[in-house]
């Protein structure tokens, strides 16, 4: 039997320094053929490509800077496989990582996509050793397999209340984009977690607790260094479940839930602007979380305090963040 095809989609911009490790955590793995779609958008001139870019199994292209999604919807258009996966330029797949993907999908072939764990890094500092497992951890006690360390089933509701798992962990079957679309252009962050929703709600997927990926943290990366990356992930993935709510793409059972997550989420933006004497913003985050729970008199409180003069707005500040 044939081994499927799996076109790795990469994505390029001023990194190359990091691209050969990402190239040959790829090219090295077992347990399907694979073929890297390299999407170079890259603006410095003097970046020299690795010599892994001449592996036949690597084709490049090149595009304009247009931002991650549009780089990675061009690699799909010249994907030839029947599965998609994703790396970025700056990332690491483990060994054994796709053998455990395709051997996943081959039990449960009705599954949209399989993640695995990963672990957060800079340079030679752990950030994070599993990222992945603690949001997770209740919904695995229900959706254990007979395969060790495999979980399986509707993953909606978890992931509509907080994003677990990691790009450059996923594997895609390819009909998935035919059905649900690609990555949303106008997203510049959080235009995964909008297509993952998109897919999570007509079919189940596959999580795999093990670490076979990691996800290099970059203060000059797209999502930030560590002091601005929990806000702007936060805003974005706000703006994503607004879409949703939109065009009606939440499922009725789940409205509710939704309400409070906004609810949360807004106060937790707000909070953050509040802290940075930033109170207009503050004002305005935490007007929607009302508009999705007008019910909240804490969140009210605090919305007429940020209308307060700085000096007393420093006192309530001290005081510990109260619980939503």
């Amino acid at each position: 039997m044939t081994a499927p095809l799996v076109s790795v989609i990469i994505p390029v911009y001023n990194c190359v320094e990091y691209l050969e490790r990402a190239l040959e955590s790829v090219l090295e793995q077992e347990g399907g053929t694979v073929e890297v779609v390299l999407i170079d958008s890259s603006t410095d001139k003097s970046c020299v490509m690795p010599s892994r870019c001449a592996d036949p199994r690597v084709r490049r292209y090149f595009q304009e800077p247009r931002g991650v999604s549009a780089a990675r919807n061009l690699g799909i258009q010249h994907a030839k496989g029947d599965f998609i996966a994703f790396q970025d330029a700056d990332d690491e797949w483990l060994p054994g990582k796709l053998k455990a993907q395709m051997s996943a999908f081959e039990n449960y072939p009705d599954a949209g996509l399989v993640f695995t764990d990963t672990l957060m890094f800079r340079d030679d500092e752990v950030i994070q050793v599993a990222m992945n497992r603690p949001m997770l951890k209740d919904w695995c006690r229900s959706h254990h397999t007979n395969l060790p360390g495999c979980y399986y089933g509707e993953l909606y509701a978890q992931l509509l209340i907080q994003d677990c798992m990691n790009t450059s962990s996923v594997v895609v079957r390819r009909k998935m984009f035919e059905e649900h679309g690609t990555f949303d252009e106008r997203f510049k962050v959080g235009e995964d977690y909008d297509l993952w929703l998109r897919i999570a709600r007509n079919y189940p997927m596959i999580f795999i607790d093990k670490v076979m990926c990691k996800y290099r943290v970059r203060d000059d990366g797209l999502s930030g260094g560590e002091e601005v990356r929990g806000f702007r992930w936060l805003d974005a993935h706000l703006a994503v479940r607004e879409k949703h709510r939109r065009l009606h793409w939440v499922p009725a059972e789940h409205a509710a839930l939704l309400n409070t997550i906004l609810s949360r989420g807004y106060w937790e933006a707000g909070w953050s602007c509040f802290g940075r004497n930033r109170f207009q913003d503050a004002r305005r985050y935490w007007g929607k979380s009302l508009r999705a729970q007008p019910s909240n008199l804490r969140t009210w409180l605090y919305w007429c305090c940020s209308f307060l003069p700085e000096g007393v707005v420093e006192m309530i500040r001290s005081v510990r963040k109260p619980n939503v």
